[in-house]
């Protein structure tokens, strides 16, 4: 899911404010304290909310020590990465952590993550082939019935048009 706004209109505060709520009702939240820029510090920072023992571990071992607190949890409670200035996340950082929503339990996924950050994330997510595109895209959709019309919206819809069906909107905005 997809949370865009410009500076100072509340994103952080948001994700705080949903992040106490969650995890009063037994979900796991993870919401690094500064902007993660590498999937390593990313996987660092879920490791330390989950209570990953903090021993000498490469990359590897503690993606797989996260996914085994993931289906430890799965029956308990959900567990959601927020990650704050998303546009800051590297292309690889983004495909790694579409990589973690793949785990399941069943049909189930295990993890929801929520990329809030500038309008720009959005334009850069648009003019890639990045896992989360499709996915924000739908998500963006969505939201857009609930939304007024805006220029963003405008380029919203379009975005999700063209990758649902690139033939159908081609030139649209020439």
């Amino acid at each position: 899911m997809l949370l865009v706004g410009e500076p100072g209109t509340g994103k952080t505060t948001l994700l705080l404010k949903l992040k106490e709520a969650l995890e009063a009702s037994n979900c796991l939240v993870v919401l690094p304290r500064r902007p993660v820029l590498s999937f390593d510090e990313l996987i660092q920072a879920c490791c330390e909310a989950a209570g990953v023992a903090q021993g000498p571990m490469d990359r590897m071992d503690k993606v797989q020590a996260f996914t085994n607190v993931l289906v430890e949890r799965a029956d308990d409670g959900a567990t959601a990465i927020f990650i704050d200035d998303a546009q800051a996340l590297s292309d690889e950082s983004l495909t790694d952590l579409s990589r973690l929503t793949k785990i399941k339990k069943g049909d189930a996924n295990l993890l929801q993550v929520i990329l809030a950050g500038q309008p720009e994330l959005v334009t850069r997510l648009s003019a890639s082939n990045l896992p989360f595109a499709q996915e924000c895209a739908i998500a963006c959709k969505r939201c857009n019935a609930l939304l007024p019309a805006s220029p963003t919206n405008v380029f919203c819809n379009y975005w999700v048009e063209e990758s649902i069906n690139p033939q159908s909107t081609a030139g649209a905005l020439h």
